[in-house]
């Protein structure tokens, strides 16, 4: 289920081809650099997945070593991340459903794959995890089938490896590394599953293990994934002296479809599953999240009530599966799709900076200074140079996180001061 909640398939066609049309042959060095940074970042997720297992994820490891005020600006940025990570996949399976069913079908579509969602979701975890891998099954040959396109592209071609490497060059030397790095968030973007083992850790019975196991692999099967597919559209389309519009999309970085109607239908179909597959692990693990901090008391006394409730046949959180699903609905009929993925990218770089100083908090574990000062502050100067270029190169999408978190804090600055209040003093 952590491999689902990235999956591969959707990341290559609703996030990466943004980075493959701005980059062209600087997109593998943005991909490796998000690769490279994900590293510290998983052995921090994987340590304290392993000693604090919980369904709050992020949020409770800031809970336990950084405070309640941390903890709930934590929640916020990442409750805002996930429900655009789900209007990002909703709006791209509704997109590549319109290029087999036909222009004007989008909201239709997303709407549907919202019920589909909000179906799915609220099933045991178990249960959950058995769609899914069905899903991902599909999506794996989804990824196959692009990148077969994308070599059978090159070989039919009259382009050479001469030719390849003459391209790269021509198109590195144009690129500015500020941008590149700009990049590496939306390319992170694509990688970022990793962390969903520790959410959903805490509902096994060997979850320490297990989860901290899981953060490795779930890293290593996605990079390879996502790579190799990345790399192929580029032998297969950006060797020519003709580079493919940006305006054209996915069909036409994937020309090789324009040959095979039949095709190009059975990828996209199978891609839009799994932009869906994604959309439901993103909103199983954002709706524990949801539970968990209202089992932790962290939200409001009558949203805790509500939101802190399991269906008993289940054991899933229904009604906030149900909350997240509406929301994130509403956004991926109501905004546009790029917004969308930017501040998604942009919200989902909080959390990690968030795991990586918990790491660095916790004395606990193997607490030598490279594992518990080196290893984090890696992650955490990685994320910030990140989040610097962005800032630079498009600051919109990072102001939403950061008005989450001041909302966070002032929410928790307020509860503190009414708590306050309602102690009465001792006598003399």
């Amino acid at each position: 289920m952590s491999i689902s909640s990235v999956t591969p398939a959707s990341s290559v066609v609703v996030i990466l081809p943004a980075v493959l049309f701005a980059l062209h042959w600087g997109a593998p060095i943005a991909f490796l650099a998000a690769g490279l940074l994900c590293v510290p970042l998983a052995y921090c997720y994987s340590s304290l997945g392993r000693r604090f297992p919980s369904a709050g994820g992020e949020y409770a490891f800031a809970r336990r070593l950084l405070g309640t005020g941390v903890a709930r600006s934590t929640w916020a940025v990442t409750i805002v991340g996930l429900v655009l990570a789900i209007a990002a996949m909703i709006q791209g399976a509704a997109g590549l459903l319109s290029g087999i069913l036909g222009p004007g079908t989008e909201t239709w579509s997303a709407l549907a794959l919202c019920a589909v969602v909000a179906l799915v979701a609220p099933q045991h975890v178990r249960r959950g995890a058995r769609i899914t891998s069905v899903m991902l099954f599909i999506e794996i040959v989804a990824v196959l089938g692009i990148t077969a396109v994308g070599i059978v592209a090159f070989a039919n071609s009259e382009a050479s490896v001469g030719s390849c490497v003459d391209a790269a060059r021509s198109s590195l030397a144009t690129l500015d590394p500020g941008v590149v790095l700009a990049f590496v968030a939306v390319a992170y973007f694509a990688l970022a599953g990793f962390g969903s083992a520790v959410i959903l850790g805490e509902e096994d019975l060997d979850a320490g293990r297990l989860a901290a196991r899981a953060v490795g692999w779930t890293l290593a099967f996605t990079f390879v994934l996502e790579f190799v597919p990345l790399l192929a559209l580029l032998l297969g389309n950006w060797c020519g002296p003709v580079a493919p519009d940006a305006d054209g999309g996915l069909l036409t970085a994937l020309s090789g479809f324009h040959a095979s109607p039949a095709l190009q239908a059975a990828v996209l179909g199978s891609a839009a599953i799994a932009c869906l597959n994604a959309a439901i692990v993103i909103a199983m693990q954002g709706a524990r999240i949801i539970f968990s901090a209202a089992r932790d008391e962290v939200l409001p006394a009558a949203a805790s009530r509500r939101l802190g409730r399991l269906r008993q046949s289940t054991r899933a959180p229904l009604t906030a599966t149900m909350l997240l699903v509406s929301v994130a609905g509403a956004a991926a009929l109501l905004l546009p799709g790029d917004r969308v993925i930017a501040v998604a990218s942009a919200a989902l770089i909080v959390p990690p900076a968030v795991v990586a100083a918990s790491r660095m908090a916790w004395g606990g574990g193997p607490s030598g200074v490279f594992r518990r000062w080196v290893v984090p502050g890696l992650a955490l100067l990685a994320l910030g140079l990140v989040a610097a270029f962005g800032i630079a190169a498009d600051p919109f999408p990072f102001a939403v996180p950061a008005v989450a978190w001041l909302v966070g804090l002032g929410y928790d600055r307020w509860h503190r001061h009414r708590s306050a209040r309602k102690v009465t003093p001792l006598g003399p």
